[in-house]
């Protein structure tokens, strides 16, 4: 996992993220998704995991960018700011094309309750972890 980690050049986690989160908020049916049942609300639900995925990989790529130094919780914030903000154009590019995706007020409303949630996970339990993690690997590595 270690080596996968350093392996995968840093910004690549947040250019699929990026992409994959605008595929899914401005196609006009993605995935089939149309023909889908799910629960009432379901499509809040996935606004929420889609933007703690798209946070998560922003700050991911900025902690794996800062290595060994530690991240800055301004920076860490600022991520999170602009995983929201994909959301906010994301909303207005909708209702600009006007493809059969409409804006909606709630749907941003998840995408910033999960931009925060993403932020939080990182903040308090990822980057701690993930910093052990790397550094560890890395002066064991140099042992040899």
């Amino acid at each position: 996992m270690r080596k996968l980690i350093n392996t995968i050049p840093t910004g690549v986690l947040s250019a699929i993220a990026t992409f994959l989160c605008l595929y899914l908020l401005l196609d006009s049916d993605p995935f089939g998704a149309q023909e889908m049942r799910l629960f009432p609300g379901a499509d809040k639900v996935i606004h929420i995991i889609m933007f703690i995925g798209v946070a998560c990989a922003y700050i991911f790529d900025y902690a794996k960018y800062k290595m060994p130094h530690h991240t800055n919780l301004n920076k860490e914030l600022a991520f999170a700011a602009a995983a929201f903000t994909l959301g906010v154009l994301a909303e207005v590019a909708q209702l600009v094309m006007q493809n059969g995706r409409g804006f909606e007020w709630a749907d941003l409303v998840a995408d910033l309750a999960g931009a925060i949630l993403g932020f939080l996970f990182m903040k308090f339990f990822f980057i701690k972890h993930f910093r052990n993690y790397i550094l560890k690997f890395k002066r064991h590595h140099h042992h040899h």
